[in-house]
């Protein structure tokens, strides 16, 4: 066969495999004679991406997405060449846009502690207790002494068998003898091993759960009371001087946009990290080899989102563009959406409205529900609703959620909804994996938002509306809304109230911001997990009494659900 013919042959085959492709494609374009088919063949295709998707960022190898790892780098990879595919565009220079923010705290070099002059080794011989502030005394001391104005050293443990228990919670006996101390006008306590117990306590890093102190603490091994205060029998000169210095992490958030030319631009949104092992969240000490794998949480979200992207790119609206963005550092208090908003080129009258993605997997085989937050935030989001058919009974919330993206939209005036399946029994669990996901039910979450943006397409541009309380449809849920806003980057003990949404219970209960929850009900707020936790316990008309800090004043407040 000539070189000629060979070419024609194979440029034959090449054209008439792209008229069969093309037929394929107008097939799926143009009505044909069996819609219900092609619906088939378009729903198994979502299914199977969605599969691909959750089962890849769900995986163990990604070790559980913890922003500032390798998990969330590999995710974050992932989801670039997934927005490329589906064809979205770099939203500016490039899909990725990192951010740092602060992540606790470890000892600096600059510690010092001395008695006599003579330097001690800490965290080795003697370290700061949990409570403690980061700061200076420099003094003298006498063992006995307990006066204002000078350092006071307490035994640790009041008697021998404490010294020996494993389970004798020290870090709360010590915290109450220092905070007396403090009261009574010590400049710093040092408390010492007065048995030499095994179970001595190591050095962590955690939080106590209870108010920081404002004086050092210190705690000693028995070794260095023994050898330079238990003998002293005149005032000898001491330095505490306890330096912390910040830790700081990155994320990056990944976001690939639709652009329409458009003068707005609608955000639709998914966090995609999660909690790695679990050790900057929780006490694993029992199973530090846990990968919590947030299939719900949100690998879900993100499938979502990325499946919502393809169906838009095929959409013929031209009102707005559409932003798709995955955000890391939402397990961290919704940092990457924070980082977002607060950028130097960011300009709020740019957006039209933010969706959120949020825990999209876990519904029941019937009566699915799926939550809509923020129906409230606009009074054009409940006609956007009219007309979509799903299988699904909404649970309409005239709130913002405030535990996840949404909340740093809402803040600064913009319209949000968010979207999720509702409350989840493996939330925050490593047992949130890919097996208690209902894939179907994610595929119409989809199906469904993208009926709102369709919607929302034929309407005017939303406008924003300041939260008025209205009627919460539970429906069997149990839901109650606190109407705080929590402050994220709270570091110490307890939740802080950044904001307060209209006439909801803590509003109504003379709750104001910048207070800080200690208590509810016989829940210790110690930070946002426990405070989340706390408020799942309660349902409507529930009568509860709250603790807070509001200046120096510790108060108490009886608030209605």
């Amino acid at each position: 066969m000539s070189l000629f013919l060979r070419v024609f042959l194979l440029s034959f085959l090449c054209t008439a495999y792209s008229f069969q492709v093309e037929a394929q494609i107008w097939k799926k374009v143009i009505p044909g004679k069996d819609p219900a088919a092609d619906t088939k063949l378009e729903n198994e295709a979502v299914d199977k991406q969605l599969h691909a998707d959750i089962n890849y960022l769900a995986s163990d190898a990604l070790e559980g997405r913890l922003t500032g790892t390798n998990g969330e780098m590999l995710a974050g990879t992932y989801i670039q060449k997934r927005m490329a595919q589906i064809g979205l565009l770099p939203y500016g220079k490039s899909y990725n846009r990192s951010f740092k923010f602060e992540r606790g705290s470890e000892l600096s070099p600059e510690v010092r502690f001395s008695i006599n002059n003579r330097f001690i080794s800490v965290p080795e011989d003697a370290f700061p207790a949990s409570y403690s502030i980061g700061g200076k005394d420099e003094n003298y001391v006498l063992p006995d002494s307990k006066e204002a104005g000078s350092p006071w050293i307490i035994p640790l443990y009041e008697t021998e068998n404490d010294a020996k228990n494993p389970n004798y919670n020290w870090e709360a006996e010590s915290y109450k003898k220092a905070k007396t101390a403090a009261e009574r006008g010590a400049t710093s306590v040092l408390f010492y091993d007065n048995y030499g117990g095994k179970f001595f306590p190591a050095y962590k890093k955690g939080v106590f759960a209870g108010e920081r102190l404002n004086i050092p603490v210190l705690l000693v091994s028995k070794k260095i009371y023994d050898l330079h205060i238990a003998n002293m029998k005149v005032m000898q000169p001491i330095l505490v001087n306890i330096v912390y210095k910040k830790l700081y992490k990155s994320g990056t958030n990944v976001m690939g946009i639709i652009n329409n030319n458009a003068t707005q631009t609608v955000i639709i949104a998914a966090h995609y990290d999660h909690l790695g092992n679990g050790t900057d969240f929780f006490d694993t000490k029992s199973n530090s080899k846990a990968i919590y794998n947030g299939a719900n949480d949100n690998a879900s979200g993100v499938a979502a989102m990325l499946a919502l992207a393809n169906k838009l790119k095929q959409q013929p609206g031209k009102k707005y563009n559409y932003l798709f963005i995955a955000f890391s550092a939402e397990e961290y208090g919704m940092l990457g959406s924070r980082a977002f908003v607060d950028a130097s080129d960011f300009s709020k009258s740019a957006f039209a409205y933010m969706i959120n993605l949020n825990m999209v997997g876990r519904f029941a085989a019937i009566n699915r529900y799926l939550w809509v937050n923020g129906v409230g935030s606009s009074l054009s989001w409940n006609p956007a609703f009219t007309g979509i058919k799903s299988n699904f009974k909404l649970i309409k919330d005239s709130a913002a959620a405030v535990s996840s993206d949404e909340s740093s939209f809402y803040k600064i005036g913009l319209p949000v909804l968010s979207f999720s399946s509702g409350p989840d029994p493996n939330y925050h669990q490593a047992s949130d994996d890919v097996p208690s996901l209902n894939f179907i039910g994610i595929r119409d979450v989809v199906d469904y938002v993208l009926g709102v943006t369709q919607a929302m397409e034929a309407q005017p541009t939303p406008l924003f509306a300041t939260y008025q309380a209205t009627k919460i449809v539970q429906e069997e849920s149990g839901k109650v809304n606190f109407g705080v806003l929590p402050d994220y980057n709270f570091k110490d003990v307890g939740v802080k109230v950044d904001g307060l949404i209209g006439d909801m219970p803590a509003a109504k209960a003379g709750i104001l911001q910048g207070d800080i929850i200690l208590q509810i009900a016989n829940f210790n707020i110690t930070d946002i997990d426990s405070y989340k936790k706390a408020i799942a316990n309660f349902k409507t008309g529930d009568q509860v009494k709250v603790k807070l800090k509001r200046a120096r004043s510790i108060l108490d407040f009886t608030v209605l659900f």
